[in-house]
């Protein structure tokens, strides 16, 4: 780092002049880098020299880096974690959907199938694709439309579900 008299001879030589620091002036500037004191030439100069600049720059960009690492390591955790969970949650959606496939009819028409039988044969209705809340029944139940692949399963009756295809 170099001493605040060295700094001092630079900027004379670089300027040319001897300007007396004042202040009060609106071109007084304390270098964020070395904390050197200093009168700019102009309202947009922070700095005291280029070397301060690029260090101070280079010094920010480090941290940066250092901060994405940090974010990047623990998304890779994360990701180490959450991969064998998303493969098991998608191999049980194709799961429900060729169990839906084998008992509906393949047109348009819906289908009332209990909720036990489907369960009981491997179709999982908290694995879904979409999942919205139509509304509440008169017993005051909540009714849901999920989505599993190409079929919509509505929530009609306590122990009952409507399946339609998409």
């Amino acid at each position: 780092m170099i001493d605040k008299e060295t700094k001092y001879k630079l900027r004379l030589e670089k300027r040319g002049l001897d300007i007396p620091i004042d202040k009060t002036s609106e071109n007084y500037r304390c270098c964020p880098k070395c904390s050197f004191e200093f009168m700019a030439d102009d309202l947009k100069q922070d700095f005291c020299c280029e070397w301060c600049h690029d260090q101070f720059n280079n010094d920010k960009q480090r941290e940066r880096t250092l901060e994405l690492k940090a974010k990047l390591e623990e998304v890779q955790e994360i990701s180490d974690t959450c991969i064998p969970f998303e493969k098991t949650r998608f191999r049980q959606l194709l799961q429900s959907n060729a169990f839906l496939k084998k008992i509906h009819p393949g047109d348009n028409s819906e289908l009332l199938y209990p909720i036990k039988d489907l369960i009981k044969n491997g179709v999982d209705l908290n694995v879904f694709e979409d999942n919205r809340l139509l509304g509440v029944g008169s017993d005051d139940e909540p009714r849901y439309s999920t989505t599993i692949r190409s079929f919509e399963i509505f929530y009609y009756y306590k122990n009952c579900v409507l399946i339609k295809k998409k």
